[in-house]
């Protein structure tokens, strides 16, 4: 059930749709936020930017994993992995 928001006529005017938050209002219920329209897009890319950068630093880590890593390449992934962190 949508509350707390802009009533539309029809849901095509909406266009699309993405959640961008959860939050747990107390027992068994949840709070979603959500954006439409050009925001919605725009939250979508930024998700599929996002993913992509965690699956680089997925493969970087299996491959120090598999491998003999170096103290510095090991600092240089962490400094990879906080910077993915801080802009997300």
């Amino acid at each position: 059930e949508a509350c707390c928001g802009t009533h539309v006529l029809n849901t095509g005017d909406i266009k699309d749709f993405c959640i961008v938050g959860v939050r747990t209002a107390g027992s068994g219920t949840r709070s979603l936020r959500a954006v439409t329209g050009d925001y919605a897009q725009a939250s979508h890319i930024a998700g599929q930017e996002m993913n992509a950068q965690v699956e680089r630093l997925v493969a970087q880590v299996e491959h120090f994993i598999n491998s003999q890593s170096t103290a510095e390449q090991v600092e240089s992934l962490d400094a990879k992995l906080q910077e993915v962190k801080t802009e997300n």
